[in-house]
């Protein structure tokens, strides 16, 4: 799946990389941290998780870039194998630096298409952070975001997962 993650980026990004090069900056985010479920009947389920991101993008009005991702959580199950989403999703992140080394908040919306177990399920999320520069090309500092999983009503459990991340982005 990742590389075909990758392909997807890439063909998404080319045209705006090839129509005027020389006006965009291209821009690279992981994070990484803690994720719970909000909802009780996955908190019941689900224990205290991990889970991750990477988001490739451009910058194109200023601090506001687009941006194309894949994630990853994975929640351990007590008896069985562990809860996991895989998303790929397109969003854009706005930034704002207000210092050269202390550097500045960022928010970033997201949207897309997440795998968990054999379902496929419309995913967003909403991230905010702080992004310290201790070298000049390097940010890095704390992240809060939520993310959704949305369930049909139809579903044995009809409620839409609710994830809340802490971790660190770079």
């Amino acid at each position: 799946m990742t590389a075909r993650a990758l392909v997807f980026v890439a063909a998404l990004l080319a045209p705006l990389a090839t129509a005027r090069a020389q006006r965009f900056t291209p821009t690279l985010h992981a994070e990484g941290g803690a994720q719970f479920t909000l909802v009780d009947a996955y908190s019941d389920r689900f224990d205290l998780g991990a889970g991750g991101a990477l988001r490739a993008g451009l910058e194109v009005l200023g601090p506001l870039a687009i941006q194309v991702g894949v994630g990853t959580a994975w929640f351990p199950v007590a008896g069985q194998e562990p809860g996991t989403l895989y998303s790929l999703e397109l969003g854009l992140r706005g930034f704002l630096r207000v210092h050269p080394v202390l550097g500045g908040p960022f928010v970033d919306v997201n949207a897309g298409a997440g795998i968990t177990g054999e379902l496929f399920r419309p995913v967003f999320d909403f991230g905010v952070g702080w992004d310290f520069f201790p070298a000049r090309w390097l940010g890095l500092g704390p992240v809060v975001r939520y993310q959704q999983i949305v369930q049909p009503d139809d579903q044995g459990t009809p409620d839409d997962a609710r994830i809340l991340l802490f971790g660190v982005n770079v």
